[in-house]
Formats: structure tokens, C-alpha cells, sequence
């Protein structure tokens, strides 16, 4: 077998003709001078090539080398790493190149987010780039769930209806983007994160009934994807960093991936790092006090921009009590430990009322972006003394307010996900669409240090699955 020549040759071809010929016990590695190790690296470098050259530019990293995410890189982990034992990721040089579906609904009751991810390798050394994305409405559900999410009491039954109702919303959103021309292929899996109507720890309920995504796909659904840290003693959140590391880590730089969601969380990826060294946690309450502030004061489900706020002034002492609120709140600011995962933001929503009557309606915006930006920054610099780069999503990114006082805070380059191909709006429906990929994999998509769960989910694969976890036909 020819050593494969990466301009003429697809990362298809390359891994078929690679994967048959490592398993031929009659391989002459020595004829072909190159070791496996060698050749795996050369096809994982080909499977990059081939996949930027058919991606629009768009959608790569960024036009700038420097920037663009070590997961598109050939990556070797050690064996000998403390954490390999907690993964039971496949191994081997490629796999075919997969589609996976991913769905998110956040705090701020916004819309539904769908993404389609594709995918070549495997485990950790999964190459990802986002194919596609779209929103839909959640029209007359968005009150039932906010009413759940504020603690509403309802029937088993209403309870029930709401689910289904909010799985077969689900169901159209994935046809809607699946189905735009071109077509995407078959995905081989979907994950469905559902809308988080409680979450206390150790109990967590993500309502939604993903059978009518079966029924509309015939393919792998994964849902419940924080089951299984919760049955292992952990938060249950946050759940996302393994896919930040997946998406966005860098040789070159340290990044702070900041989700402006309706709470803020923070993942730490320091430069070349691998999965033990991901910091991650709870920073705030972010969109749930600024759009609580627009809906008291301003009569505006959001401050669009930030334009109100930025025409207000911050006042000292609210600012100082809604930092001091964020601090006594969050988890460890070393980001090794999550003590407690945000989830209400009643301290948060108190401070509102304390303070609406005692200022004017921009002030009182200003003081909230104020307040948040602070907290946000000093909870990176607690954590790792700085980073070179904040990259920022969720819907607070389209806060420009927002951003430029994070910036000044600080001290270092804030841009958004689009500059990696990612919109801001969709960042948590891809890293759906990724931990569908890793948990189908068996790998565990938390990282005990940050959730605080004890021990290895060996034996358990996460999340709660219809149809086959390895994606073949039941």
C-alpha cells in the first residue's frame, strides 16, 4: 500500500485504504518506510486537508492560521495520561465521516436551536466543523415553560402534553434545517438537551418527549445528557466544557470560551491543553437579570444592543451588591470544583427589585452590564491569572454593551464565535450536536473536577438513548 499523497488523494479514500491495510497482518511497514504511527498522522493530515478544501470559507476557523482551532490538527493522546482511564473512546487511525443533529433550548426561552455537525474520527480525536443551523419559535409553549421554569405547579398530565408538544417542535425544527437543499445525509446521531424546568441537585429535569424526533429520523437519540453525572454525585453542569476543548482550543493561545446565556459560564481552555487541564464553571447570572431589568423597567422582553444601557450610568453601589451576589453564588473560581451550578437567579432577580426605585431605567441597565462584565472578568483572572483571547456566545454577545465592557474588564481580545465559524445563537446546539458524537463513542462527556462527580461512569454510558448508542440498526 502507497504511502497516500494528500493533494490528489480524499480523506475517504485515504482512510479506507488505510484502515484495511493496518489491519492486513501482511503489512510491510519497513518497505514502506514509515511507521503506523506515521501513516495515521499522514491520514489524519489528509482528512484535514480534504475537509478544509470542501468547506466554504466561511466556515472555517477564521482567516487568520494563528486562530484557527487546534481540533482541526492531528492530535496524538497519551496513553499514559491519568485521565485516559476515565474515557472508553474507540481507537484506531479514521472512521468515516459522520453527520450529527444538535438541539438546545436555554433559560432565556428565546427558541429552539438546532445545528448539524459533521464529524471525521472518533473519541478525542474527533475532527468537528458545523454544517448547518437554524431556529424555530417556541410560539405558545414559550409561556407554559417559562411558567414551569418559574416554578408553576401543573398536572402530571399538563405536564406530559407539554413535553410531547415541545418534542414534536423538536421534531419539525430538525426536518426544517435537514431538509434544506442541499439535503444533509442520514444523521448518525441527534442529541436533544430538552428545556431545564428545575435543577437542584441531585434532581434535574430537562422536560421534552424526544419520540416524535425518533419516529420523524429512525436514527440514534440521545437525551438526558446529564443523567449520569448527576447518579454519580455530580452537578449535572456544566456540561459543556469537553466541547469547547473539542471546538475551540489553540497551540498558541489561552481562551476563555464565555457563554452569555441566560447564566454566564465559563470554559478555560490554556494553551495546548488536553482534557485535565479544562477549567470550567458557573460565572453568573448574565441575560436572566439584564432581560429581568428590560422587562421591569424598559417594557422590552431584551435591551436590543444594549443600546438603553449604554446611555445610562453605572452606580457604584448596585454594581458592587450584584458582584458580591455573583461571587457568593458561583462555584470555585479555580474552576476545579463545582460547589453549585447556577440555575435560578432569585438573588440575582431580588437585587432588580431593590434597586428599580431607586434609579432610572438606563442606570439601572447600565449597572446590571456593569455588574455582570465584572464578574465575568474577575472570575477568568481567579481562575487562571488572565488569558490571551475571550471568545463569546449565547445571546448576550449580541449585547454590544455588554461586550465592550467585558473587554474593558478584562484587558485582553474579546471576540464572538462567528470569527470560528460558529453563530453566537448556535454555539450550545453544535456542542449538543458534539457530546451526542463523544457519548456515542464512550466517552464521558463531564469532567468530574469541575462537576464534582465521584469517580468513572464505567459501564454507563451517558445520556438516555433510543435506538443503539453505536448508531447501528437495533
Amino acid at each position: 500500500m502507497k504511502v497516500p499523497d494528500a493533494s490528489t488523494e480524499s480523506a475517504e479514500s485515504v482512510a479506507t485504504e488505510l484502515a484495511a491495510g493496518f489491519t492486513r497482518r501482511s503489512i510491510n511497514v519497513a518497505r514502506a518506510g514509515r511507521t503506523a504511527e506515521t501513516r495515521a498522522t499522514a491520514a489524519r493530515l489528509a482528512a484535514f486537508r480534504f475537509f478544509m478544501e470542501h468547506s466554504p470559507a466561511e466556515k472555517r476557523s477564521g482567516p487568520d492560521q494563528q486562530r484557527r482551532p487546534s481540533n482541526t490538527l492531528p492530535q496524538t493522546r497519551q496513553a499514559s495520561s491519568p485521565y485516559s482511564s476515565l474515557f472508553h473512546s474507540r481507537t484506531g487511525c479514521m472512521t468515516r465521516r459522520r453527520l450529527a443533529l444538535g438541539c438546545m433550548t436555554g433559560t432565556s426561552l428565546d427558541g429552539l436551536d438546532v445545528a448539524g455537525v459533521a464529524a471525521i474520527g472518533s473519541g478525542l480525536e474527533v475532527h468537528v466543523r458545523l454544517e448547518r443551523t437554524g431556529t424555530m419559535p417556541l410560539g405558545e409553549l414559550a409561556p407554559w415553560l417559562r411558567a414551569y421554569c418559574d416554578g408553576a405547579k401543573a398536572t402530571a398530565g399538563e405536564a406530559a402534553e407539554a413535553a410531547l408538544r415541545l418534542g414534536e417542535l423538536h421534531a419539525r425544527a430538525l426536518k426544517d434545517m435537514h431538509q434544506k437543499e442541499p439535503a444533509l445525509p442520514r444523521p448518525d446521531v441527534i442529541a436533544i438537551h430538552g428545556q431545564t424546568v428545575f435543577h437542584r441537585p441531585p434532581v434535574s429535569w430537562q422536560l421534552v418527549n424526544p419520540w416524535p424526533v425518533a419516529r420523524e429520523f429512525g436514527c440514534p437519540i440521545v437525551c438526558d445528557l446529564r443523567g449520569q453525572d448527576l447518579a454519580l454525585g455530580g452537578e449535572g453542569a456544566p456540561i459543556t466544557p469537553l466541547a469547547d476543548w473539542v471546538m475551540f482550543r489553540s497551540e498558541r493561545e489561552t481562551r476563555a470560551i464565555v457563554n452569555l446565556g441566560g447564566f454566564c459560564n465559563v470554559t478555560i481552555l490554556p494553551r495546548g491543553a488536553s482534557p485535565e487541564d479544562v477549567r470550567a464553571g458557573d460565572a453568573c447570572a448574565c441575560n436572566h437579570v439584564l432581560d429581568g431589568v428590560a422587562r421591569r423597567v424598559l417594557g422590552r422582553p431584551f435591551d436590543a444592543g444594549g443600546a438603553r444601557a449604554s446611555q445610562g450610568r453605572a452606580r457604584e453601589e448596585a454594581v458592587r451588591e450584584l458582584v458580591s451576589i455573583a461571587v457568593s453564588t458561583r462555584n470555585d473560581s479555580t474552576g476545579r470544583r463545582q460547589t453549585r451550578s447556577l440555575g435560578t437567579g432569585d438573588e440575582a432577580i431580588g437585587w432588580i427589585e431593590r434597586w428599580a426605585e431607586k434609579m432610572g431605567a438606563e442606570d439601572l441597565a447600565a449597572s446590571a452590564a456593569e455588574g455582570i462584565a465584572m464578574s465575568i472578568a474577575g472570575w477568568i483572572r481567579e481562575a487562571l491569572h488572565g488569558v490571551d483571547r475571550i471568545i463569546v456566545a449565547g445571546g448576550g454577545a449580541l449585547n454590544d454593551h455588554l461586550v465592550r465592557r467585558l473587554a474593558a474588564h478584562a484587558g485582553c481580545a474579546v471576540e464572538t464565535t462567528e470569527c470560528f465559524g460558529v453563530p453566537v445563537t448556535h454555539r450550545e446546539a453544535a456542542q449538543m450536536a458534539v457530546l451526542g458524537l463523544l457519548a456515542m463513542d464512550g466517552v464521558e462527556i463531564t469532567l468530574p473536577w469541575i462537576t464534582g462527580r465521584g469517580g468513572s461512569g464505567a459501564g454507563m454510558r451517558a445520556g438516555m438513548w433510543i435506538g443503539r448508542a453505536d448508531g447501528k440498526s437495533p
